[in-house]
């Protein structure tokens, strides 16, 4: 099913002329339904009292205000409340022009054409009464005409209370009808048992399988508004037990917090493996920690660095300065955050971070307070081609970036690393540990006076920034290639853009400086099991003869951790899933030097050397690049 945004849409359901004469008909007939009262249906009183006239001239001013406020648009996003509202509006205008009217007409010229004011106000209630009858009928009876040649579908809706009206909204304005929605899952207890439109409410998943048999069930919608990963994870294991593949409600932009647009789309993968809450609920501490702060992010424009700004600027800090050298990313991220109207102020640069010049000039101009580097590459193949520049990135901007925060007496510089830091095998993970190890070395430096705290905050595979092995399953599941996989018990944890960046705030509000800070695999997927669903959620276009292939003689391992068990030790924080990484051993050489050294290197460009020097100060780094693992061993 392609994407389907819903969005505010101008389109009317009927001419504006048939509404208007459809309007007439309406208030001539309680005009005239007013007379008859009042002259108890005697009708002699009625036919000397000009009840005919009467009627066209108060049908003929009414008509004129719906005219003049445009309620003859009968637009298709309209509700019964934005009906009523638009009704109500026209008749206080016409009993305004209908009082002016009679003024006119009894006082001046006496002739009395309108009727009394007592026909005008029953012909007023009745008005509203037949007025909003209509319009639903309308609204009912184009609905039905409209969805007639559409195959009937029978819908199952998984949403919590809040969510169930928003549910049938986006369903609607997507061509999905009412009546086509036969029973809803809510995790609310109270509600089970209840009807909503005809369609029975069920307290949970547990039976499911009698609701699809009992009710036809052809689709199923899941809004994950209020759903925890592990939530929605169980849902839509149950709905591929029972044979449907659910679609998903989302937001379609994370940015709008308040009534953005929702798209429906097929449930994938990264759905399963998690998304969290689009804003987390934050303490007063946290908010008191960022607030009146000055911060600054590198490499803004990023996906991390563009979600790390999003839940910043919630967090009340006085300025945030947004630092990238794409034009594109800063001025589109610029025009997300003025669009929210909050309080923090808003510096844009369009830099790049390795130019230290205007890199000092922005940190004398703005005195930032904290800083996030965010500004490291993540695609280990490319970088091993251009593995100068994943150096030069990783490692000199960072010593670049830690000078000017001591210089500028900044509270906390923070590193932002990932898994690739851990026993390295290309050249980008090897740069990001040594930048590790130079932050810690500027951490551990002596000082006589206010000093920058320094710390390294590591994360793991991030769905949609480095998630780079559950792309090539995809890759190869896509292709009706064989998955080739270490242990059958090997396991992946994923992680989403918005759980990193709350851990990446977490963990640089508790850092004290020289920390490694680590977050925790609490949900891991055996890559058996990730396969599969793959398979199960890829709309069926998956060849039957798809194998896995692993060897079951080797030993289980762990799949990209953010530890290294023989050289770091983990230490638990008061923070949920949160740890804090301990080195067992002290580091041996002149870090600052090692650098010096790699600059030199940088300058002739030799790959080889350049492994060659990180093995040297990496122990653990293995090269996956087997031209330069078999020079080595020449060598």
């Amino acid at each position: 099913m392609p994407n389907l945004t819903v969005t505010k849409s101008s389109h009317n359901l009927l001419p504006g002329w048939m509404v208007l004469a459809l309007d007439f008909l309406v208030f001539f007939h309680a005009s005239i339904l007013s007379y008859f009262i009042l002259s108890s249906l005697n009708f002699s009183i009625l036919v000397s009292s000009g009840f005919l006239q009467g009627s066209v001239l108060f049908a003929a001013i009414a008509t004129f205000s719906c005219y003049v406020l445009k309620n003859h648009h009968l637009a298709a996003e309209d509700n019964l409340v934005q009906e009523v509202l638009s009704i109500l509006r026209t008749l206080i205008l016409s009993t305004v022009i209908i009082a002016i009217f009679t003024l006119t007409d009894r006082y001046i010229f006496g002739l009395y054409l309108l009727p009394s004011s007592k026909a005008i106000s029953i012909s007023m209630g009745l008005s509203l009464f037949g007025l909003t009858f209509t319009r639903m009928a309308l609204r009912q009876g184009i609905d039905y005409l409209s969805q007639t040649h559409q195959v009937q579908k029978n819908i199952l809706i998984i949403a919590s209370h809040a969510s169930q009206a928003m549910s049938r909204r986006v369903l609607k304005n997507a061509g999905f009808p009412l009546h086509f929605i036969q029973a809803y899952v809510s995790e609310n207890f109270t509600e089970s048992g209840r009807k909503i439109l005809g369609a029975p409410v069920y307290e949970n998943l547990s039976e499911l399988h009698k609701v699809i048999a009992r009710h036809k069930i052809t689709e199923i919608f899941i809004s994950e508004e209020g759903l925890s990963i592990e939530e929605k994870r169980n849902y839509i294991n149950a709905c591929l037990q029972n044979g449907v593949q659910p679609s998903m409600l989302t937001p379609s932009d994370e940015w709008d917090i308040n009534d953005g647009e929702y798209v429906l789309k097929k449930t994938s993968i990264e759905d399963y493996l998690g998304q969290e809450a689009v804003v987390e609920n934050t303490s007063s501490s946290k908010k008191h920690f960022f607030s009146n702060k000055t911060v600054m992010i590198t490499t803004a424009g990023s996906k991390l660095g563009t979600e790390l700004c999003r839940q910043l600027i919630y967090q009340n800090p006085a300025h945030i300065i947004i630092v990238d050298r794409s034009e594109a990313a800063i001025a589109d991220l610029s025009f997300r955050v003025k669009q929210l109207k909050l309080k923090s102020h808003v510096t844009t640069a369009v830099v790049d971070i390795r130019n230290k010049g205007r890199m000092r000039a922005l940190f004398e101009a703005h005195k930032p307070e904290l800083v996030y580097h965010t500004a490291l590459y993540h695609e280990p193949s490319m970088m091993e081609v251009y593995s100068e520049e994943a150096v030069r990135a990783n490692v000199l901007t960072t010593k670049s970036l830690s000078e000017l925060s001591l210089e500028h007496d900044v509270e906390k510089f923070i590193l932002i690393s990932s898994h690739q830091a851990v026993n390295p095998t290309e050249i980008i993970g090897a740069s990001k540990k040594l930048a590790e190890m130079y932050v810690k070395y500027k951490n551990d430096l002596p000082s006589f006076g206010p000093k920058t705290q320094f710390l390294t905050i590591r994360h793991g595979e991030v769905l949609g920034v480095n998630d780079h092995s559950l792309q090539k399953i995809k890759a190869e599941v896509r292709g009706g290639q064989a998955v080739n996989i270490h242990h059958p018990d090997t396991s992946h944890q994923y992680f989403t853009i918005s759980q990193t960046c709350k851990f990446i705030l977490t963990a640089s509000q508790i850092g004290k400086g020289g920390e490694v800070y680590a977050m925790e695999k609490t949900s891991p997927i055996k890559l058996v099991e990730l396969v599969k669903k793959t398979v199960q959620l890829y709309e069926g276009r998956i060849s039957s003869e798809l194998k896995v292939h692993y060897n079951k003689h080797l030993q289980p391992m762990e799949a990209n951790p953010l530890f290294d068990a023989k050289a770091e030790k983990v230490k638990r924080t008061h923070v949920p899933n949160l740890t804090r990484l301990q080195p067992l051993l002290e580091t041996t050489f002149d870090v600052s030097e090692k650098i010096e050294e790699l600059e030199e290197i940088l300058k002739n460009q030799d790959t080889l050397t350049l492994h060659r020097f990180f093995k040297s100060i990496i122990p653990a780094f293995i090269s996956d690049n087997n031209f330069v693992e078999l020079s080595n061993r020449l060598n």
